[in-house]
């Protein structure tokens, strides 16, 4: 038989390894300010490399802040807010920009999640100080929102009337987005 004392003492174990968990994973999200510089360095990289126009400058970094703002994590990193940034980079650069764009691996895949932190593959190539431009004008007034990755239509109903609930159709098992991140079918 235990201990009173003793299964008092795991409960409060408990609850604090759970706030912990708690805790450790809402730290994986980008904080809005790290988001606007990281966003900032990359699309002012982007421009110089790229050649881009004064609007394809404001455009890339809305794209990219939007993008970096919907980061949550590892299994976000190359989810449905990237393949949103190239929909959008595709929309917004020239085909040879967006050709340039796609095979500087840097540029294309900016970011990922490895030991419990962001790392930047930009850094590797351009020095942190150094800027080729000067702030685009979204830099002081644009808060991020204007992502729709997240938005999905609606969906029908069923004929009886009622709501299905989530649909789990991502490889992850999350509910998601319908596109190409389903597994596609073992067809023969």
């Amino acid at each position: 038989m235990l201990n009173p004392l003793n299964a008092a003492t795991m409960k409060r174990f408990t609850m604090m390894m759970v706030m912990l968990a708690v805790v450790a994973v809402a730290t994986c999200a980008m904080s809005y300010h790290e988001a606007r510089n990281r966003a900032l360095f990359l699309a002012d990289k982007m421009a110089y490399e790229l050649d881009l126009t004064d609007e394809q400058y404001e455009a890339v970094y809305e794209i990219n802040l939007d993008y970096l703002m919907g980061l949550d994590g590892r299994r976000t990193v190359y989810g449905p807010a990237w393949d949103w940034r190239n929909r959008e980079l595709r929309r917004v650069l020239a085909t040879l920009q967006y050709r340039a764009y796609a095979a500087a691996d840097y540029f294309y895949r900016p970011v990922f999640w490895a030991h419990n932190r962001w790392n930047w593959l930009v850094y590797s190539r351009y020095d942190r100080g150094r800027f080729y431009r000067g702030r685009p004008v979204a830099f002081g007034v644009y808060r991020g929102g204007g992502r729709r990755w997240h938005a999905e239509p609606p969906r029908p109903m069923p004929r009886h009337g009622m709501d299905p609930g989530p649909r789990f159709d991502r490889h992850d098992g999350c509910p998601g987005p319908r596109g190409h991140h389903r597994p596609r079918p073992n067809w023969r």
